[in-house]
């Protein structure tokens, strides 16, 4: 297994952890199934059933990861769902490492679409330093530390679009999931 396997594994457990110190009944699809579909846990309080997929970086300095890009995903396809015939997952949560801790964004996987897709389509719309076009694969990184922004000529700054889901575990109990 690669390092961007292990780092999920270990996202995934901590994202777990995290929730079940939170009261949360944590089901993990992918020891029933080795890349379920849309989501990676199932969570259940009370009367709350949810579809978590969960998505971890290490990169330094604090990033969250929307993970890999396809050409399809470029033309404007599905970042998260992009199983059509399996349940949708209800929640993203982003983990992004910075300073040896642990942060989570818990965003409604509609706003992560949003979020994510500006990114992407903002990188991919964008030459190259050469002038070529840039190729349609890779990994959609969206950067969430402190200082200076460090990507201005190529994607916009969109900490304040995901700042906000920082530590937001009172929104898998709303009633309604929406964008």
């Amino acid at each position: 297994m690669g390092n961007r396997g292990i780092t999920g594994e270990i996202g995934e457990e901590e994202c777990a952890r995290q929730l079940e110190s939170r009261g949360w009944v944590v089901t993990h699809l992918t020891r029933i199934r080795t890349n379920y579909p849309n989501a990676d846990l199932e969570i259940e309080k009370g009367s709350f059933r949810r579809l978590i997929q969960v998505k971890s970086s290490r990169k330094a300095r604090g990033y969250v990861t929307g993970g890999g890009v396809s050409p399809s995903v470029v033309a404007g396809g599905k970042i998260f769902n992009r199983a059509t015939n399996y349940r949708l997952c209800d929640f993203v949560i982003f983990l992004a490492t910075e300073h040896t801790r642990w942060r989570y964004f818990v965003v409604p996987c509609e706003c992560a679409e949003i979020i994510f897709r500006r990114n992407i389509d903002a990188y991919f719309k964008s030459p190259r330093l050469d002038g070529r076009p840039r190729k349609h694969s890779g990994q959609a990184d969206i950067f969430v530390g402190g200082g200076d922004f460090p990507h201005s000529r190529i994607v916009p700054d969109q900490r304040s679009d995901l700042l906000p889901f920082e530590g937001r575990w009172d929104l898998l109990e709303a009633s309604e999931v929406s964008a």
